[in-house]
């Protein structure tokens, strides 16, 4: 569907099969829905114009709480320590659990945990409900970076990020004196290499800007390595797709 004239219908249902959807449509970007009793929603969207119907997208959830609208004002400040102390350097590039429980940031601040002594950008996980915050940057035993790290996404439950890296003691054997891609599992603190190709080889440049998908299965990535897929370096940057179960890596770009 063209951009032009394009308008767009919006389903709001209390299941996720919509079997009774409330339908509005509309030119507007954003929607506000009204009169809705407490409990958690299913939404989903599709543009139109004219006779021309695009799909559906995937189902989003919103709860509307007891003390309705006034729970959507509230502000908070994620990058605090976990006894919400306020920091003294900087904190951006946030990335959103699906659910808004978890939030990973990049910070140059050495105090929002009392042993982050490594004077680097570090990746932290704001857990929303508990306060409390991580490393997301460290090795899998506690080890913090040698050079610095940035947030590059999460998993729709939060239980995945992936991030890039120039510091070469987060595994084992990381020789390729470049930024790497890590994959850090949330609940058992587990990194892992990502910008390896198909055989397990390091990339031979710098991989950075990853993305993850939200069930944590693919990984995106730009890189500057000539050995990722072979035959396939223009000497340039390009996109990668790796698949994490098959460890399948495809030239995107």
């Amino acid at each position: 569907v063209s951009e032009s004239n394009v308008e767009y219908a919006f389903q709001v249902s209390e299941d996720d099969g919509f079997s009774t959807p409330t339908s509005i449509d509309t030119t507007l970007l954003d929607y506000t829905a009204a009169y809705l009793a407490p409990g958690t929603y299913y939404w989903r969207v599709r543009a139109t114009k004219g006779n021309q119907e695009g799909v559906w997208s995937e189902a989003w959830t919103f709860t509307i709480t007891e003390d309705g609208a006034d729970s959507y004002n509230t502000i908070a400040r994620v990058s605090v320590s976990s006894d919400g102390s306020e920091t003294s350097n900087w904190s951006n590039t946030p990335r959103i659990s699906h659910d808004g429980r978890y939030v990973a940031f990049t910070s140059g601040d050495g105090s929002l945990l009392p042993d982050d002594d490594n004077g680097y950008g570090d990746v932290f996980l704001k857990d929303s409900q508990t306060g409390m915050i991580s490393f997301l940057s460290s090795a899998t035993d506690g080890t913090l970076p040698n050079s610095d790290a940035k947030i590059g996404d999460l998993s729709d439950d939060g239980s995945l990020a992936v991030m890039h890296s120039s510091a070469s003691n987060l595994v084992a054997s990381d020789t390729n004196n470049a930024w790497d891609i890590f994959l850090k599992n949330t609940t058992t603190d587990e990194l892992t290499l990502i910008s390896t190709n198909a055989s397990g080889e390091q990339a031979n440049d710098d991989s950075t800007y990853a993305s993850l998908n939200g069930d944590g299965t693919l990984v995106a990535f730009v890189s500057e390595a000539s050995n990722l897929v072979p035959g396939q370096y223009n000497g340039y940057a390009q996109i990668f797709l790796k698949d994490l179960s098959t460890g399948t890596v495809t030239l995107v770009s």
